[in-house]
């Protein structure tokens, strides 16, 4: 709560890039990057994976919050699906190409600065604007971004 959702997206994509290009750059003489890059990359997983629930959440209207959730998780189901098939048709002697990839999954998450929305369609929520504005300002924070329950 104290940094908001959009920057904790922001940082799993961080942690989420710099995690598949230690393992992709790791080497016989440098073991530790992998398993650095693996501890970055579930760390990631597990800050976005709480981070994006409690996003839509909070912007999800309460007859749609459930569907939306439950949306998510099959977009993070079906990613991994695809994920196993980029590495079953890249075969074993390119993995490090597969585990690259992961690098551009968060490319454009993790190309803006903190200070903009992140990605740039993502919604600010109103409680977190609340917080910091005046009580009669959210509910015009509220109408303009038609999150209004």
């Amino acid at each position: 709560d104290r940094v908001g959702r959009r920057p904790a997206l922001l940082a799993s994509d961080l942690l989420f890039g710099a995690g598949g290009a230690a393992m992709a750059f790791a080497t016989k003489s440098a073991t530790w990057l992998f398993f650095v890059g693996r501890a970055s990359v579930g760390l990631a997983l597990g800050l976005g994976g709480a981070a994006a629930s409690a996003y839509l959440a909070e912007i999800a209207p309460a007859a749609w919050r459930g569907r939306f959730l439950e949306l998510m998780e099959l977009c993070v189901c079906v990613g991994c699906l695809g994920a196993y098939a980029v590495a079953y048709g890249l075969g074993d002697s390119r993995w490090r190409a597969s585990i690259g990839l992961t690098t551009l999954v968060a490319g454009p998450h993790s190309s803006c600065s903190p200070s903009v929305s992140c990605p740039p369609f993502l919604a600010t929520v109103p409680r977190l604007r609340v917080q910091a504005a005046a009580a009669a300002d959210s509910a015009a924070i509220a109408r303009e971004s038609a999150l209004a329950h």
